[in-house]
């Protein structure tokens, strides 16, 4: 369903309570279009990257038990994935199938997830801040968890698609990448900026989508707050 734009008003507004804090919209089909397919392309360098893909599959629990049993990560079930999508998430967990992919230059199967999500959005926001000091993430996040709160009580299903941005940022370090990578993550970074204005020095906080949902199938759990916090007397 599209973003009515009295709610995008709306969002715009609680993030303006934020000083610093700017959203901007991809709302048409063109640029949800685009944005699918720059979103596709970075999670098939992810997954293709034997440091990423590690971390990435770290993250995941396979069944209930595990996640009983460790109270941190990514149910699987929460990714609402359907069969065939499950299947291929549970093939690609496996570095060696993924090394032979990435060998013939394949992969572009992996592009297939993030398009479709984006091809049920109601739209794809970016949250940014003037600069990128400490202070400005700490501050972000406030207005973050504003918007997110918004969202939800409006009804709408927010998901981050943060793993773009963390590679943009990684590019801009010249941390990890082939030389290969650096040109396609460079290439789209380029197709990024003619979506979204981002200032030299800006900070980027959140790339998200919106959609009408169904409840969540399944919660992840999360660890106990006696095992995070420490509390004197």
């Amino acid at each position: 369903q599209p973003l009515p734009l009295t709610d995008a008003q709306h969002f715009m507004d609680t993030t303006a309570q934020t000083k610093g804090a700017r959203l901007q919209w991809l709302t048409s089909d063109a640029q949800l279009e685009t944005i699918g397919q720059i979103l596709g392309a970075g999670d098939r360098l992810r997954l293709l990257s034997p440091v990423m893909h590690a971390e990435m599959m770290s993250e995941l629990r396979w069944t209930p038990e595990e996640g009983t049993s460790t109270r941190d990560g990514l149910d699987v079930r929460t990714l609402e994935l359907n069969p065939t999508d499950l299947a291929g998430m549970r093939i690609s967990s496996g570095w060696p199938v993924m090394q032979l992919v990435g060998a013939f230059g394949g992969g572009k199967s992996l592009e297939k997830l993030a398009k479709k999500s984006i091809a049920a959005s109601a739209a794809v926001g970016l949250l940014t801040m003037q600069s990128a000091r400490p202070a400005d993430y700490v501050t972000g996040g406030r207005a973050m968890q504003r918007l997110w709160l918004t969202a939800t009580a409006r009804g709408y299903a927010f998901q981050p698609m943060t793993a773009l941005l963390y590679l943009f940022a990684r590019l801009r370090r010249g941390a990890g990448f082939s030389a290969p990578e650096q040109d396609e993550l460079s290439a789209l970074r380029d197709r990024y900026e003619r979506l979204f204005d981002v200032p030299a020095g800006a900070g980027e906080m959140l790339l998200f989508r919106l959609a009408r949902a169904a409840p969540p199938t399944a919660r992840s759990l999360r660890r106990r707050v006696d095992e995070v916090l420490t509390f004197s007397d």
